[in-house]
């Protein structure tokens, strides 16, 4: 199920350019990270890919999964598409997430939709999918906001596999978390997707975390495509001038006070379950 996007652009009712013929290509069970600071364009990517742009914005090229082109297809095709063939992962789930529904029916309703089962097979599914994810059976009673960031980004996870797609978008599906949890997210994830044999899209501006996750490396700057590579090539030999500029502040990142004591990232949020 190879995912092909070729001279994908977008531009908004007045004609400004948001992004400019960006293409790349990632194979059936691989793993490609896209990376870029904020504004480069990453997440209108994907929302283009999902056919999720905001009203407005017009995408053109051509988005390839398997042969069939997404960007021509009607809303109701599109709906179809997500969830049971392309999924996403979104960076804060408590806004992705319905506040007002549990979590294991939020599992079970898209199971239900594509699948065609019963709601008793896709709550138990459902279930499969919580342990699957390190959460136990209780949190299917809980709402979002009774869960931390690390389950509830879990659940997010759970709700994206859950119907099977060939393709995960994860949209730096880690920034909101501490270090710690981030790790455990980012191993859970890489475990998965090597069970599933899903193809992996990972969108970060984090050049540490995107090794981890990640094969080969498109870089984006200014709605473009700069250099196209893999994380390995780019680590040892740069190929563009800005990814070699992204490389050098990751090395230099640090989280020392001023004063010289290290400082910690933010705990994790109490858990409320039921």
């Amino acid at each position: 199920m190879t995912l092909s996007v070729t001279d994908l652009s977008i531009t908004t009712e007045q004609g400004s350019s948001l992004l400019s013929g960006c293409s790349w290509e990632v194979e059936t069970g691989g793993r490609l990270g896209i990376i870029g600071e904020s504004g480069s364009g990453k997440s209108l990517t994907s929302l283009a890919i999902l056919g999720l742009l905001p009203d407005g914005l017009t995408a053109s090229g051509s988005v390839m999964l398997d042969g069939r082109e997404l960007l021509s297809l009607s809303e109701r095709e599109k709906r179809r598409f997500r969830g049971s063939r392309i999924a996403m992962i979104f960076q804060e789930p408590l806004t992705s997430l319905d506040p007002l529904m549990k979590v294991g029916e939020q599992i079970a309703g898209p199971i239900r939709l594509h699948h065609k089962v019963s709601r008793q097979a896709s709550r138990a599914r459902a279930g499969e999918l919580l342990r699957q994810v390190a959460l136990n059976d209780r949190v299917a009673n809980s709402y979002p906001w009774q869960l931390s960031g690390g389950q509830r980004q879990r659940v997010a996870i759970a709700m994206a596999l859950g119907c099977e797609p060939d393709v995960l978008i994860a949209d730096e599906p880690t920034t909101a978390l501490d270090v710690t949890v981030q790790a455990d997210i980012l191993s859970l994830l890489s475990e998965l997707i090597t069970e599933t044999g899903s193809t992996l899209v990972f969108i970060t501006h984090d050049l540490p975390v995107i090794a981890q996750v990640s094969e080969d490396l498109v870089v984006m700057k200014d709605g473009r495509v700069v250099e196209r590579t893999t994380v390995h090539r780019a680590l040892t030999n740069p190929g563009d001038p800005y990814t070699a500029r992204l490389i050098e502040a990751a090395r230099h990142v640090s989280f020392a006070k001023p004063d010289g004591v290290q400082a910690t990232e933010p705990a994790e949020e109490k858990t409320h379950e039921r």
